[in-house]
């Protein structure tokens, strides 16, 4: 499956009823990992590291929906520069009083994260960083579960053989306009093949 995954966003080109998610089954680094190898096209195309443009990602839409205690199910739109927007549902989960983006699949239905191989070279602690960015800028997730922030445009982009950088821009919602940055980094696997992997939300 392709997915877009944004640490915030994935979109998978499939349409799967899973079972209710649970507590005890918080993401973990190599699910992460996971995710973002099946995700490759779609993170490029919020980074702007595709061949074509028309494919960026220029904005995404928070829908309205509700929380639990552990999981956040929440409809998003996903404007693409051609003019095209795609629908997804976004879930996140609790897990030890942190919120996680961890994943989002086209159409009405959320599904868990791809069960797709991880490429000889590329190892779970690629998505450290993520994990940790997210526990330490809780803000933007708990804007988008009270509401606070609808919206996410993308401002500007920039970066080189290495690293992306996107800056985007959060309102619609309750709360005054914020701005934040994703940042990606490009990882190479044993078969030269290259990765790029969402290492930042702040």
């Amino acid at each position: 499956m392709k997915r877009i995954s944004l640490g915030i966003v994935t979109l998978a080109l499939a349409l799967t009823f899973v079972a209710p998610l649970t507590a005890s089954a918080s993401p973990s680094a190599s699910e992460m990992l996971k995710e973002q190898v099946a995700s490759q096209t779609m993170i490029r195309a919020l980074t702007g590291n595709l061949g074509s443009s028309s494919q960026y990602v220029d904005w995404v839409w928070f829908g309205d929906f509700h929380a639990t205690t552990w999981t956040a199910t929440i409809p998003v739109y996903v404007g693409l520069h051609s003019g095209t927007t795609v629908t997804g549902t976004l879930i996140l989960r609790k897990s030890a009083g942190y919120w996680y983006f961890y994943s989002i699949t086209r159409g009405a239905y959320g599904a868990r994260v791809s069960n797709v191989p991880i490429p000889a070279g590329l190892y779970p602690s690629v998505t450290g960083t993520s994990i940790t960015e997210q526990k330490a800028h809780q803000w933007i997730i708990t804007g988008i579960l009270n509401h606070g922030y609808k919206k996410m445009t993308v401002a500007s982009r920039s970066g080189n053989y290495g690293t992306r950088t996107v800056n985007v821009t959060l309102s619609r919602g309750s709360r005054h306009t914020a701005y934040a940055r994703i940042v990606a980094y490009r990882r190479t696997a044993t078969s030269g093949k290259q990765y790029w992997f969402l290492a930042s939300l702040k």
